[in-house]
């Protein structure tokens, strides 16, 4: 499972959504960082973590989080979801609530409803056929709110950018 830690102080676990990685905490992290031990990871099957050959569920992926937070001695942390990060967030307090100081839940669901279930796969039949930046484009949407597109467009496609020269510089391109 990879991770990346910055800053020192309380631990405040970041935990992604569907299909993001930690470079998608990337301006989060620094102000962060100024007061907490930030610790954003790749979930099982996205980034550079390993992606199992199996299905894999949110219970198990709240398991894989207190894994790593049990490897970096984490006993309780401050716990932020986004998306399906909240998801996990939200089994992580149910399965482990000791572990979980604080819990912070962002643009999330308790469970998917129908929906959810359609965009997750139209996603999945999409990803495929498109190249790497038209996909993290369409991911970034998703990231972030429509004031900040409005009133930050150059932070949007900085952030787009970054992840799209992140990726190429430790992953062949997928062809499309």
């Amino acid at each position: 499972m990879f991770y990346v830690e910055a800053g020192a102080g309380d631990p405040l676990v970041l935990v992604m959504g569907f299909g993001g990685d930690h470079l998608a905490w990337g301006l989060q992290i620094p102000a962060f960082a100024a007061k907490y031990r930030v610790i954003a990871f790749d979930n099982r099957g996205v980034g550079q973590s390993d992606t199992p050959d199996t299905p894999y569920t949110t219970p198990m992926m709240a398991d894989d989080t207190v894994g790593l937070m049990d490897v970096l001695g984490i006993a309780r942390a401050h716990v932020c979801g986004v998306s399906m990060g909240g998801m996990i967030a939200q089994e992580i307090a149910l399965r482990h609530p000791a572990r979980v100081r604080t819990l912070q839940l962002h643009a999330t669901l308790a469970r998917p409803d129908a929906y959810m279930h359609a965009l997750s796969d139209v996603w999945r039949e999409r990803r495929p056929g498109i190249g790497r930046e038209e996909w993290l484009r369409s991911l970034a949407l998703w990231l972030f709110a429509p004031v900040t597109y409005a009133e930050r467009p150059d932070d949007f496609a900085q952030a787009v950018s970054a992840f799209a020269g992140e990726l190429a510089s430790r992953m062949p391109s997928h062809p499309g």
